[in-house]
């Protein structure tokens, strides 16, 4: 970036402020007597005048930044990330399209052999929309006399596509650089350009998302938890004042509001961060459809529903249809659930049933005043 230049006289124009951290013995570098390594916080104009110089305050200790590898070897200072890994390959492929390009210019354009006292050489160096090529005097009087032919004053040169077989070469490489990079086809939202089974599609997605898993893991370890942790310390160490936050999830249910108060000391403990243990699980549709076949056989086994597990615990019928329909991507399960007044877990409330005698719902019926659910509406039917 070049930032020089002003606006006006009263623009003094830019300033390049940068800031870090820096790992340092106080007495060596003459910012006190400390004789163990500390981190500093430095800031400096335009590699110039340092502005800022102090012990960095972070209880935890630790470099505000996180790296990430994807790929890992101990025995190196620096790995490469998977951009590097695919970079020669990727110049390689470019070269070779490249030349394919290049070698149908020369197919397009005219490359003549022609005689320049036959023809005139700036209509054939300078051809215009209709390719209008005259002849010379000579020419024209040797066109003539008979003595030669139009197809004898030029030839057109032969050219042999060499290049176009790379086409095959660099598809082979991108299956190459699919092969390094663990992204499939199916993975890029891609048709493959061999046949394969939908079982196989499937197959091939899935093993290339637990790849990428692999890799979301290490990062995760790597950089994610650590941050996680800065973060939770950085705030307990820097919340002075009351404040409220909001809850999601489940525990909505489990405080009953989705707004809690929260002061400075309730955040006070030792908290930890769970990275990515591995792969996800699989396809949510697939995972629907295991979920009906459950269904189905607890509908079966209806005894189950009262059967406690060993902590205590039975299956709630409910939860696991509204599981089964947002796996299929039914969003808005709960819209279809009404409330009826009653508690929680406990059935509704029965309706007011009145059973009339045979001869009272007979006159109801002769009079208009009831229609039989069911038969030839002369017999006389028990009502409510």
């Amino acid at each position: 970036m070049n930032l020089i230049g002003s606006l006006d006289d009263k623009d003094k124009g830019f300033h390049a402020i940068t800031s870090g951290p820096v790992l340092l013995i106080p007495e060596e570098w003459e910012l006190g007597p400390g004789t163990r390594p500390e981190k500093w916080h430095f800031a400096w104009v335009d590699d110039t005048v340092i502005i800022r110089a102090h012990r960095a305050d972070f209880d935890h200790d630790e470099f505000n930044f996180s790296a990430l590898e994807s790929n890992i070897d101990t025995h190196v200072f620096g790995n490469q990330g998977n951009i590097e890994n695919l970079d020669g390959l990727s110049r390689f492929m470019n070269w070779e399209f490249n030349s394919i390009v290049q070698n149908h210019i020369r197919h397009l354009n005219n490359r003549l052999i022609y005689d320049s006292a036959l023809i005139e050489s700036f209509d054939v160096e300078n051809p215009d929309a209709a390719m209008h090529v005259r002849l010379t005097a000579l020419g024209s009087q040797m066109l003539r006399e008979g003595r030669v032919t139009i197809a004898g004053m030029y030839q057109q040169m032969q050219l042999a596509d060499v290049m176009g077989p790379l086409m095959k070469d660099i598809q082979f490489q991108m299956d190459l650089a699919m092969r390094m990079s663990g992204a499939s086809d199916q993975m890029m939202s891609q048709i493959t350009q061999d046949k394969r089974t939908a079982t196989e599609v499937a197959r091939v997605g899935h093993e290339g998302s637990a790849r990428m898993a692999m890799h979301a893991m290490m990062m995760d370890i790597q950089g994610i938890r650590p941050l996680a942790l800065r973060w939770v310390s950085n705030r307990q160490q820097y919340t002075d004042e009351d404040m409220y936050v909001r809850i999601a999830g489940r525990l909505v249910e489990e405080f009953g509001g989705d707004r809690i108060k929260v002061r400075p000391k309730d955040i006070h403990g030792n908290f930890d961060y769970l990275p990515k243990t591995g792969p996800e699980g699989g396809d949510p549709a697939e995972m629907a459809d295991v979920m009906w076949k459950g269904l189905a056989a607890i509908m079966q086994n209806k005894e189950l529903l009262a059967i406690p597990d060993k902590n205590g615990k039975i299956l709630d019928l409910h939860e696991i249809i509204k599981e089964t329909y947002r796996n299929s991507k039914v969003r808005n399960v709960e819209d279809f659930y009404r409330s009826i007044g009653g508690q929680p877990g406990q059935a509704p409330p029965a309706p007011n049933i009145k059973v009339l005698p045979d001869e009272e719902m007979a006159r109801m019926v002769e009079a208009g005043n009831a229609i039989p659910m069911e038969g030839d509406g002369r017999r006389p039917m028990t009502g409510v």
